[in-house]
């Protein structure tokens, strides 16, 4: 019993003073599964129908480059905020980012969940809730984020004792086409938002293997995720769904107790929106230099919001939304490696 308690509060929890590297790594690919889940996989299987599955593997040696670009000091949030250049692409890229994954839960939540409530409505909930948690600042949003999200990865794991079995058999009727491959860019930026946070949250000396590890993990179980959908329908069928990933989560079935397990998807889904919407927003307010309870916080949610507002009256293409996403791509990409420049000229100049 005391082994089990010190593990508990050296290995999970940690300092409580402290944020452990543990909390860290396992919030990012928890964090980084649920933008997977929440929108990532529908564009993936959109795009490339018969073989949703392969992108994140394809693109997991570019994303690699990048834990290069990661120093291994702790805290490199004065590097950014000495440099305006990057103050404003990192702002534009979360604007884009958080454009994405807000549209795609309200509207997800609007069409299976609550059809006759208000986008407006769903929209200033979340935001209400995001802004009330980024208060506490970005370390204590990792702590309370890591047990809450471990809690809902437990209940995801309901799906194990499903009677629902995989058809391997339907693989052999799905050719593997790979078609209008620059949808590839739509997304990295994914997966190197997992190394961001590393940059603004003081911890111990960073492991670059460790990291290495974290990326390689965060696209292997993402890729089973989507992997799963081809074990219980066929590319066809996913041409007539508006949320092709969803409708996986119709087919467990356990005649005891496992039955509407899309509204654990919703708990799942909503437990992402919160906590990685609340550390962009205070991401955002240390870009602008403003202290938690200013105005200034009210800034990035409110454009959001509008942004978000628009986008649903716009009722944008999937060819359209393809291209902003890998426009936000290639936006944080520009931003690691302008990171990357600024932290050596610094160095030179010291030196």
């Amino acid at each position: 019993m005391y082994l089990f308690g010190y593990f508990v509060k050296t290995i999970l929890w940690g300092d409580i003073m402290k944020l452990s590297r543990i909390q860290l790594y396992v919030y990012s690919v928890i964090i980084t599964v649920g933008g997977v889940s929440l929108f990532a996989a529908n564009m993936a299987i959109k795009n490339f129908p018969t073989c949703g599955y392969l992108v994140f593997l394809l693109i997991l040696p570019f994303v690699l480059i990048f834990v290069t670009f990661i120093p291994r000091e702790a805290n490199c949030i004065k590097t950014i905020l000495d440099h305006n250049y990057l103050r404003i692409i990192l702002l534009i890229y979360l604007l884009l980012s958080g454009l994405f994954s807000l549209s795609a839960y309200i509207g997800i939540v609007s069409d299976y969940y609550y059809q006759e409530t208000s986008h407006f409505i769903l929209l200033i909930l979340i935001i209400l809730t995001c802004l009330f948690m980024s208060t506490y600042g970005l370390a204590n949003i990792v702590r309370i984020g890591f047990v809450m999200l471990l809690v809902v990865l437990v209940l995801y794991t309901l799906t194990l004792t499903s009677n629902t079995t995989h058809d391997f058999t339907l693989l052999k009727h799905t050719p593997l086409k790979l078609n209008n491959l620059y949808n590839l860019l739509c997304f990295p930026f994914l997966f190197l938002d997992e190394l961001l946070l590393f940059l603004f949250i003081p911890t111990k000396k960073l492991n670059k293997f460790s990291l290495i590890l974290m990326i390689v993990g965060t696209i292997v179980f993402s890729t089973g995720l989507i992997f799963e959908c081809y074990l219980f329908f066929t590319p066809k069928y996913f041409e007539n769904s508006k949320y092709p990933y969803l409708i996986k989560y119709f087919a467990y079935r356990n005649n005891h107790y496992l039955e509407h397990l899309d509204i654990l998807y919703l708990i799942c889904t909503t437990a992402f929106i919160i906590f990685h919407f609340s550390t962009q927003c205070e991401i955002a307010r240390i870009i602008f230099k403003g202290k938690r309870n200013s105005i200034i916080t009210l800034i990035f949610p409110t454009v959001l919001a509008i942004g978000v507002i628009f986008n649903y009256k716009l009722n944008m293409t999937k060819e359209v939304a393809s291209l902003i996403l890998m426009i936000t791509t290639i936006i944080l990409t520009l931003f690691f490696i302008l990171f990357k420049f600024a932290r050596r000229k610094k160095h030179a100049t010291n030196n």
